[in-house]
């Protein structure tokens, strides 16, 4: 819709004389400057730029933002159990009461008949931070379940600081204080002497800056052995590899307690170099945590999970020749095993690829004689199916929604208890069923279609909508759509329930449709391969066909002005991206968190990561592909075809050390600056604005008062830009 003929007076961006070559081409980079967070005049700009975001928020008819808020808080307010799990003696449950910024983790004392004016808190992030912006991040009990070792993360970074608390007293030991954990796993050795767990060097950090805010790219990753009731600084190395900075590391420890298993990985590739420890040998010098590794995989061609193992009978789950994965065992006590290339080990099929479902995750249950939990992705929802862990038999299989995903519980020996969630279902549990105030599912209706893309393959999307009661839906032109995708880093985006898109179709009578586009997982890593690296613009094209297919009859539900479109992460590249290839296909925009600088992302934090998704800027044939999409280097002029942006709103945190806001940042000043004062935007009346956002990262852990203050405003701007009035839900 937006206010045609306004003028938004953007605030003012200078720029700068940066040049950078690629491949013999010269880029100009006018906005480096605002990649310094620091800086004085980066601080101004940031708002500068907030103030005009928050005027046209606050001027949207009918106190949309007050009502959108309220409504809001009254979905979110009740009680949010997760899935309850066996640790040594007790039951643990992390669970969320009303309006509580974050989760707290509960003992069941009493088994899982405790009642909840029983419930212990062990762990309570609420008392961390007063803004609410303190959470947990990885977590792990000893296996006797005397002690819980857990990550907090500060203001939504992902550096995180372990401490360790005695789950009998409830108190935190005050020694156990372990700084800079990133992309960590924690692993107990069984005889409760201690855990293994990453970390990087300390960042450096300007002078009243907290960590989070940095932008230096991130290496060397160390996996350290924190010896319990120790400080920090008698932690163990015991690997790190120096020659190659960018490696991440794994670890687990087997379900007996015998064995470590490391696992390494260079980038987001499902692939994984694995080497393992007998812990039962005497360990080598160096001190109680120290091991003698040997190696089993050792390139980068597969994918190995440790599952389960009876002994040196040891379980994998693996992607080697299976794109939809598959389950193997290796004997550690073969005569003459030696480490090599995966295709080289002596493996034994125990359950083999399915003909067409993608292997989604795997749990083992009840000891070496028992079962093996497997869920299958089938046509993007779940299906659970239970094995023999001694002979891969499948023993049963286990209905789910049609159109719905699952969560699992149980880990080794521990017992747990299932889970499920649907896009207009909330998360039913068979502990606990969760009752979301003014939702009735019944008034709610999900389809699942499949569209042709560009090339012709056929995409699957979930379509979610109000059922009309008089049977009819309302007309396409009347209709408010919001499109949502992701696309990448072999991340499938499965239909689940969330408060947030119950209100845009409770209230704001809209339509929301969930585009499982090329790239993700959602049927294999080929999926995953037809969407990354120089066919990356599949991913583009296939949501572009998905808005087509949703503005086209006969298939239309909404048109191009009442169609916005939204993602976070590479999910923002995918609205940056597509808002300059197909500015006329939609009204409007939200591109969360964002990255959209696709020349510079690996000079960023973990972002040289993502190569194997982007490819590497120093491969001519990868830099093309980069070149060509770029949400930064593609802005375009309006007024050269006469189709304007649609209004534009690109969000992120000033926390954000995954995707670092100088992304953001930088596309808004282009958007501005190239778009905005075009007479052919200028006449649409659409805004190009951004939302930075303080004490807040990529989105993991944040409060639930940041988080619905953000969903408030993100609809309070599709309902001013799409001309979709909030409408108070009716008493049921």
């Amino acid at each position: 819709m937006g206010d045609a003929g306004t003028r938004f007076a953007y605030p003012p961006t200078p720029k700068c004389d940066v040049v950078n070559e690629y491949h013999g081409e010269k880029v100009a980079d006018p906005y480096r400057w605002l990649e310094d967070p620091d800086a004085a005049a980066t601080k101004e700009w940031v708002t500068a730029q907030n103030k005009v975001t928050r005027a046209y928020l606050d001027e949207a008819s009918g106190d949309v933002k007050a009502s959108a808020l309220g409504r809001l808080k009254e979905t979110f307010t009740y009680d949010k159990w997760g899935i309850p799990c066996r640790r040594g003696d007790h039951y643990y449950v992390w669970m969320q009461r009303g309006l509580q910024n974050q989760y707290i983790l509960y003992q069941l004392r009493n088994g899982l008949d405790t009642d909840e004016a029983d419930m212990k808190v062990l762990i309570d992030p609420n008392s961390l931070a007063e803004d609410g912006t303190s959470s947990v991040d990885q977590m792990a009990f000893s296996e006797d379940g005397r002690y819980v070792a857990y990550g907090v993360n500060e203001a939504g970074s992902d550096w995180a600081t372990i401490y360790v608390t005695d789950t009998e007293t409830g108190e935190r030991l005050a020694e156990d204080v372990l700084k800079w954990a990133k992309f960590f796993t924690i692993a107990w050795r069984h005889d409760g002497s201690g855990f293994y767990y990453c970390r990087f060097d300390a960042p450096v950090l300007a002078e009243g800056a907290t960590a989070g805010t940095e932008t230096a790219v991130v290496r060397g990753q160390r996996l350290m052995f924190h010896a319990l009731r120790t400080p920090q600084e008698a932690d163990e190395l015991v690997h790190a590899e120096p020659d190659h900075p960018k490696r991440l590391f794994g670890v687990v420890i087997s379900d007996d307690g015998r064995y470590i298993f490391r696992s390494t990985a260079e980038d987001c590739s499902p692939v994984n170099m694995v080497h393992y420890a007998d812990l039962t040998l005497s360990p080598p010098a160096g001190g109680v945590g120290a091991v003698e590794w040997v190696p089993l995989v050792t390139t980068l061609d597969a994918s190995f999970a440790y599952i389960a193992n009876d002994g040196p009978r040891v379980i994998f789950e693996t992607n080697l020749n299976a794109p939809r994965s598959r389950i193997v065992t290796l004997d550690l006590s073969t005569q003459g095993l030696t480490g090599g290339p995966a295709s080289s080990l002596p493996l034994e099929e125990l359950i083999p690829q399915h003909p067409v479902d993608v292997l989604s995750s795997v749990d083992a249950v009840n000891g070496p004689g028992g079962q093996l939990v497997l869920v299958y992705r089938r046509d993007v929802h779940d299906v659970l199916s239970v094995h023999s862990v001694s002979t891969g038999e499948r023993l049963v299989e286990i209905p789910t929604p049609a159109a719905g995903c699952t969560g699992g519980g149980g880990q080794g020996g521990g017992d747990g208890v299932g889970g499920g969630s649907a896009a207009a279902t909330p998360g039913l549990r068979l502990w606990r069923e969760m009752t979301v105030p003014g939702f009735e599912a019944s008034s709610y209706q999900t389809e699942q279609v499949f569209y042709a893309s560009k090339d012709g393959t056929k995409i699957p999307a979930f379509i979610v909508r109000r059922r009309p009661t008089d049977g009819v839906a309302p007309p396409p032109e009347e209709t408010p759509c919001l499109l949502y995708g992701y696309g990448g880093f072999m991340i499938p985006i499965m239909p689940y329930f969330s408060t947030s898109w119950l209100m845009w179709l409770q209230c704001f009578r809209g339509v929301l449709v969930i585009a499982n586009i090329r790239g993700g997982s959602e049927y294999g890593t080929e999926w995953h391969e037809g969407g990354i690296l120089t066919r990356k613009q599949n991913v583009f094209d296939d949501f572009a066909a998905a808005a087509e297919y949703l503005t086209t009859p006969p298939t239309a539900v909404t048109v191009p002005g009442k169609l916005a479109i939204m993602g976070g992460s590479n999910g923002g590249l995918l609205v940056g991206a597509s808002i300059n290839q197909r500015p006329g296909l939609f009204g409007a925009a939200v591109a969360q968190v964002g990255v959209h600088d696709m020349l510079r992302f690996a000079s960023f934090t973990i972002g040289s990561a993502w190569a194997s998704d982007y490819g590497d800027v120093t491969n001519a044939e990868h830099y093309a592909a980069l070149r060509a999409y770029s949400p930064l280097h593609n802005v375009g002029d309006p007024d050269a075809g006469g189709v304007p942006y649609p209004a534009t709103l690109l969000t992120t945190g000033d926390h954000d050390d995954r995707v670092c806001p100088a992304h953001s940042l930088k596309f808004a000043a282009a958007l501005q600056a190239v778009a905005g004062g075009s007479a052919t935007q200028v006449a649409s009346g659409r805004p190009l604005l951004i939302r930075i956002d303080t004490n807040a990262g990529h989105g993991m852990g944040k409060s639930t008062e940041k988080a619905l203050e953000e969903t408030a405003d993100t609809y309070t701007f599709l309902s001013r830009s799409l001309g979709a009035p909030f409408h108070p839900p009716v008493s049921s």
